[in-house]
């Protein structure tokens, strides 16, 4: 994460714009409702190109970024749960199940 962090900081230094996602928990909708707002989906598309682009990483031409995040609420467990019945430990699970996956919150 902290490479990461990094790697945007250098762009915006380098006077580059980053965009930032912050999913509001607030409501009691289910994750995969939540990550799956357009412009939720957007902002997590553009940080994760950014990602593939500073490790060269290639992107395949048929990549959503829907189907990912669907992936990775799959992968740990989360996608039918309500976001207020999670406690920080499953945020920092769901976290490092994006983080793993390359999709980064700055």
């Amino acid at each position: 994460m902290t490479r990461f962090c990094d790697q945007v900081t250098r762009l915006l230094d380098a006077g580059k714009a980053v965009r930032v996602a912050y999913p509001d928990f607030s409501v009691p909708w289910r994750c995969r409702h939540r990550f799956g707002s357009s412009a939720v989906e957007q902002l997590l598309d553009h940080n994760y190109r950014i990602h593939c682009s500073l490790r060269n990483t290639e992107i395949p031409e048929n990549f959503k970024i829907a189907e990912k995040i669907q992936s990775v609420l799959k992968k740990t467990g989360y996608s039918e749960k309500r976001a207020r019945s999670m406690d920080i430990d499953d945020f920092i699970r769901l976290l490092h199940g994006f983080n793993s996956e390359g999709i980064h919150f700055s």
